[in-house]
């Protein structure tokens, strides 16, 4: 299980871009929510092809970096499912349900 802290720098970490505040990682994969582990990781090698870092402009880098992240969360059974139920929370409180915020996280 994720400390506090950690989880606090996790949120800090992947979801301070505002780049990505209205996409949550499965639309960053362009993965369902119920997608497999398999496809996780096919959708993240497709991508990490096409943005390969060796031909990729800085703008491109920055979204690699966090298709990394996104494919380090999902693929972690516990962190995804940890992502998830922020996700539910963020829609049951009344936000967007596609904003990934750690604001009012029940975890720190």
């Amino acid at each position: 299980m994720l400390s506090r802290k950690a989880i606090g720098l996790l949120g800090n970490r992947l979801f301070s871009t505002s780049a990505v505040l209205n996409k949550t990682f499965y639309d960053l994969l362009g993965i369902s929510e119920n997608a497999t582990k398999e496809e996780i990781r096919e959708a993240y090698n497709s991508l990490t092809r096409y943005y390969h870092p060796f031909t990729a402009t800085r703008e491109e880098v920055d979204k690699i970096e966090r298709i990394h992240a996104a494919y380090d969360l999902l693929r972690d059974s516990e962190r995804r499912k940890l992502y998830d139920q922020i996700l539910a929370r963020n829609s049951r409180a009344g936000r967007d349900s596609k904003t990934n915020s750690f604001d009012h996280c029940p975890f720190y």
